[in-house]
């Protein structure tokens, strides 16, 4: 939602699920909340602004999908391969 003043505007965008590239699926604890920290990380990062950028909210949300698939090929909650992602 994009807010300005008294009217809101709602955007809706589709961004089709990345493929697991490396292996199969072994644990699908964490990966939502994988999902989900990567992009209040770009937040913090890049602003709350970066909503509004059509570019950077693509790139967070294909770091956010790499990192929720590094974390559903891992046996761990969270992959400590999404260090190397950023």
């Amino acid at each position: 939602m994009v807010s300005n003043g008294r009217t809101s505007t709602f955007m809706l965008k589709y961004f089709p699920a990345q493929p697991i590239k490396g292996g199969d699926i072994v644990n699908v604890t964490g990966a939502g909340d994988t999902l989900v920290g990567s992009l209040l990380a770009s937040s913090l990062t890049e602003g709350s602004a970066f909503f509004e950028d059509d570019v950077k909210l693509a790139k967070a949300i294909d770091n956010a999908q790499k990192a929720a698939c590094a974390t559903l090929e891992c046996v761990e909650a969270v992959s400590p391969d999404i260090r190397r992602l950023a």
